[in-house]
């Protein structure tokens, strides 16, 4: 007698692919909003030094080199900050909170998340010099991640979509890394 094999158990149904918010833009539709923010990301990044320098030139303008030398440290950083706020500002305007989900390639949604993850270019070189210090949970956070309590982020990739990201106690974040 033969042994019977016993019947294999039914494979599990599987789930179904959400489907993807909003649609692509046209060609023509697109193209001038692609145009329309390379001008707003040079204008954007030429701002992260236009400040500093009307600043340095007024100061030096009116006051001695030790002086100015003097006043370089705050104006680096109040110009820091700016940049900083600057892109946290297009954050929460132009692309507003972030949630879990699927966009199309080209929809308006795709165009704005691609125009404010450019726009934070800027600010990453900012965060670049933050990397593994105390302040840099704190930056994180206010672009919408969820930091622990006692954590080294040692890297500058922040993201359009920080609100995905949580990060617990104590955990150590390495240089390079792109959490989202």
């Amino acid at each position: 007698a033969q042994a019977v094999a016993p019947a294999a158990a039914p494979a599990p149904a599987a789930e179904p692919t959400p489907a993807l918010a909003g649609r692509p833009l046209s060609p023509w539709c697109r193209l001038p909003l692609q145009l329309g923010g390379a001008c707003v990301l040079a204008a954007a990044h030429a701002a992260g030094y236009v400040p500093l320098g009307l600043a340095l030139f007024h100061v030096a303008r009116s006051h001695s080199l030790a002086t100015t030398l003097a006043f370089l440290p705050f104006l680096v950083a109040l110009n820091c900050a700016l940049v900083v706020g600057v892109a946290l500002g297009a954050k929460r305007v132009i692309l507003g909170p972030v949630a879990p989900g699927g966009h199309a390639l080209w929809s308006a949604y795709f165009l704005r998340w691609w125009l404010v993850e450019r726009l934070l270019g800027p600010a990453r070189m900012v965060l670049e010099y933050l990397s593994g210090s105390p302040l840099a949970p704190a930056v994180w956070r206010l672009f919408g991640a969820r930091v622990g309590a006692g954590t080294l982020i040692d890297t500058c990739h922040v993201s359009a979509a920080s609100e995905l990201v949580e990060i617990g106690d104590g955990a150590a974040v390495g240089r390079g890394v792109r959490p989202c």
